[in-house]
């Protein structure tokens, strides 16, 4: 008779096999957005006695080592600046484990894309859907949050890849002192090619092998609104609008 402790051994190793092989392929599908020369048009909504709008880029451009950790320089770039004192800076970021990593405030993580329906995320809230978008040609992981953000009351949402379409605290620029800030990103390149637009965000999910998911019944209905932002009450037949991420025409 063998002894059972060989049979343990083998059970544990194989658990130990499965278990590296199925991070592993999550680690493969997983899409970075530090690319080198991936680069998004951002705009700054910020309100004030007169409210404001201020166009930058970021731009992938290299490595360096911040804390002794391997990181990406992502470049920033006014585009006919609001303010003189604005310059061209240049932050360290970097992914780990499905994460996007900055060093304001210590070591901050800003994206989760680990996150599954029901979590919760900082400022933007519960995550309420977990699905798939295909945009020119490739599959994106989206995530959408219970919290709207600005004047028209968007839904956050975050692309593995692309980042998020609104944001108020993952932001790294030069503006003035007490303006509450929104700030979208408008595109996105990869070598100068546009990889991803504003309306991608919105695009409708696709089937895939995994099921997309919702949260319950329970949660508030996201409200209705045009291609351009504008808050809808009732869509008039033929227009497209968007609800809960999704595009829609009104019958």
């Amino acid at each position: 008779m063998k002894n059972p402790s060989i049979y343990l051994y083998k059970f544990l190793i194989s658990a130990l096999l499965c278990t590296i092989s199925i991070f592993a392929a999550a680690q493969e599908n997983y899409k970075p957005m530090l690319v080198e020369g991936r680069s998004w048009l951002m705009m700054d909504e910020m309100f004030g006695p007169d409210n404001k709008f201020q166009k930058y880029t970021y731009t992938v451009c290299g490595d360096s080592i911040e804390r002794g950790i391997k990181c990406k320089k992502v470049r920033i770039e006014y585009i006919n600046p609001s303010d003189p004192s604005y310059n061209t800076i240049h932050l360290p970021f970097f992914e780990k484990d499905g994460c996007l990593y900055s060093f304001i405030d210590g070591i901050s993580k800003l994206l989760d894309f680990n996150l599954d329906v029901g979590d919760e995320a900082a400022e933007a809230g519960r995550v309420i859907k977990k699905d798939t978008i295909f945009i020119k040609g490739k599959n994106y992981k989206r995530l959408t949050f219970e919290k709207c953000f600005g004047e028209n009351n968007l839904p956050v949402i975050w692309v593995e890849g692309i980042g998020y379409n609104i944001d108020r605290y993952m932001t790294y620029v030069q503006r003035p002192i007490n303006y509450p800030i929104n700030t979208y990103i408008l595109a996105c390149y990869e070598n100068g090619e546009c990889i991803f637009e504003w309306d991608d965000f919105f695009a409708e999910s696709i089937s895939t092998g995994i099921s997309n998911t919702e949260a319950d019944s329970k949660q508030p209905q996201q409200k209705m609104y045009d291609l351009t932002g504008k808050t809808l009450k009732t869509p008039r037949k033929g227009e497209v609008y968007i609800k809960d991420g999704k595009k829609y025409v009104g019958r």
